[in-house]
């Protein structure tokens, strides 16, 4: 890997750190829960997006619909992009908070 490319942790520990001790901020306890139930909330989304992803493929495995299976694929792969996004979002509001 280059060692210009950071990893997601890496990346993540950066805006959370106070650039003006260089020191990381613990979280409290309620920025703990709050995260959390991001991760909870967030997670459910997730499952409940792969449960109709499936049965979406299924139906259209079952009527060899290959432009269906292409489509609900790309669907799923945006909104769940889409879903992490958000839930990076939301923690980072929380850290600063």
């Amino acid at each position: 890997m280059n060692e210009d490319m950071k990893s997601a942790y890496d990346l993540a520990m950066e805006r959370f750190r106070d650039p003006s001790d260089g020191q990381e901020k613990p979280l409290t306890e309620a920025q703990k829960t709050a995260i959390a139930e991001v991760d909870r909330k967030i997670q459910a989304r997730l499952a409940e997006l792969d449960i109709m992803r499936q049965k979406k493929l299924a139906n259209a495995r079952a009527q060899r619909d290959i432009a269906s299976i292409q489509e609900t694929d790309e669907h799923w792969r945006r909104d769940r992009k889409a879903l992490e996004a958000e839930r990076e979002a939301e923690k980072d509001r929380i850290r600063r908070n």
